[in-house]
């Protein structure tokens, strides 16, 4: 067998990935039946071919034969970790993981294919509706949102943020092009910075069969506590947005987005809608729900043009019968005229712990790596124990492997790289790839410097002291454009 090493484990799974985009697209145009339910959702050729869409054939071993004529008998760990096959009963076998299902290609910023989603064509057969690739060296679902490599060709427009890739294909078909979908995970923190890279604007479409779901929440405080203009809206009667365009078409659908209101006031409707004000218990709830939602974002950052604050205060007012004025001093305490309240330190995202860590772990083992991530990485940014001990390894330059050290841990930080599913001795990025981790984690940083600075300048009664803060936060502010722009 060739070993993984020799041939590169990273450029290798790239390479399978390749090869087998290209054959479940010619596999799609010899397959009758898969080619017919394509056309049955509405999905012409040209949107099928700019999309890559391919088939699986209904076969254990189809393209593990492609794969092993272009590259010969790679080790059965390599294939297993593309996500591409599965392990065997017998020692060392491996079989198609993908069958019988439609092939989306996942790509990355680069347009390289790293992943796939499979969705099935007959409805009775058995097994998820959807399955994803799932984690590798080459693909992290929370760092990547599905087309967002081809939405850079949309300058300056507003993008859609979709429940799935079919949704995303659909919508390209009906001349909408500009919209992105989560892989199968809940919305990260990364979402929103990608987004903020390509776009100011975003509109948020959630199917109509779920509504108030935790999903839809988290969503939407990741993209409140963003720097962008966000609306949203559900389609009604349980559609997702192929369902709705096939039945009352583009220019129907297009009043819906023109239409949907600032995310705000969406997030107070959805949450009233699932908790009607006629009882007591129900308008409790509602009321706290709302409440301490607006309580866990930044509030400076909360309301805007773009939210229009005495118009979301009026109709909560409304909506609670109560005055305006109790509603901005329970729902915005921080920007009440005059009124000061405690405040906890805020809370570390986990997403931003894992992408230092995964940073630090990467540039270990390499001396160009390590030159690119140590003169950025401040010692403020290491928020946490975790962080500082990993970066005390990291400073200091050693040949002897990191996971050979894990002795010299403390328990906490063995437990944390032992547990990690993404990385072996062997571990490998590229560049630029490591780069964009790196962006993604300085527009992190800075923008929750940014979050930190805004409280405090909506805290502050000294003038000297909110001049020198406000100075403090135009600098962070035009540093963390850099980085989004890549000029850092």
């Amino acid at each position: 067998e060739i070993p993984s090493e020799g041939r590169g484990a990273y450029a290798s799974l790239l390479e399978m990935h390749r090869l087998a985009s290209y054959f479940f697209r010619r596999e799609l145009l010899k397959s009758r039946e898969a080619s017919d339910y394509l056309k049955s959702r509405g999905l012409s050729d040209e949107v099928s071919e700019e999309f890559g869409i391919g088939y699986a054939p209904d076969s254990w071993d189809s393209l593990l034969q492609e794969i092993r004529r272009h590259l010969g008998k790679l080790e059965s760990e390599l294939l297993i970790e593309s996500g591409l096959f599965k392990e065997g009963k017998t020692e060392g076998s491996v079989y198609d993981a993908f069958r019988g299902r439609l092939m989306f290609p996942i790509r990355n910023r680069k347009g390289d294919v790293v992943a796939f989603g499979g969705r099935i064509i007959q409805e009775e057969s058995r097994g998820p509706k959807y399955i994803n690739s799932p984690e590798s060296r080459i693909f992290d679902k929370g760092h990547l949102l599905y087309n967002l490599h081809s939405t850079s060709k949309q300058q300056n427009s507003e993008l859609m943020v979709v429940e799935g890739y079919m949704d995303v294909a659909a919508l390209a078909q009906y001349g909408f092009p500009n919209a992105v979908a989560p892989l199968g995970t809940g919305f990260t923190p990364h979402h929103a910075s990608l987004l903020e890279q390509e776009s100011k604007k975003v509109v948020l479409v959630f199917d109509g069969d779920r509504a108030g779901s935790q999903a839809t929440l988290r969503a939407l405080e990741r993209l409140v506590d963003s720097g962008l203009e966000v609306r949203a809206l559900r389609l009604h009667e349980g559609m997702d947005p192929q369902d709705f365009l096939n039945t009352h078409g583009r220019d129907a659908f297009s009043r819906l987005i023109d239409s949907a209101p600032p995310v705000l006031r969406f997030f107070c409707e959805e949450v009233i809608g699932e908790n009607p004000l006629d009882t007591r218990q129900s308008k409790k709830k509602a009321y706290l729900t709302i409440r301490d939602f607006f309580h866990k974002v930044n509030q400076v950052l909360l309301v805007g043009e773009d939210t229009n604050e005495s118009e979301l205060l009026r109709y909560l007012g409304q909506q609670f019968q109560l005055d305006e004025a109790i509603i901005r001093r329970e729902f915005l305490p921080a920007r009440a005229a005059g009124h000061m309240v405690p405040r906890e330190s805020p809370s570390i995202p986990e997403a931003y712990v894992d992408l230092g860590m995964k940073l630090m772990v990467w540039a270990y083992p390499s001396a160009k790596l390590r030159e690119m991530l140590l003169p950025h990485l401040l010692e403020k940014e290491l928020e946490t124990e975790l962080l500082r001990e990993l970066y005390g390894f990291l400073k200091i330059e050693s040949k002897i492997p990191l996971f050979n050290r894990l002795a010299e841990m403390s328990k906490e930080l063995s437990d944390y790289l032992s547990g990690l599913h993404w990385v072996n001795e062997k571990m490998e990025i590229e560049e630029g790839d490591f780069h964009d981790y790196l962006k993604n984690f300085k527009v992190l940083s800075l923008q929750r410097e940014l979050n930190q600075l805004c409280e405090d300048i909506s805290h502050c009664k000294d003038l000297k002291i909110r001049k020198e803060l406000e100075s403090l936060r135009k600098k962070a502010l035009e540093m963390r454009k850099k980085w989004l722009r890549g000029n850092v």
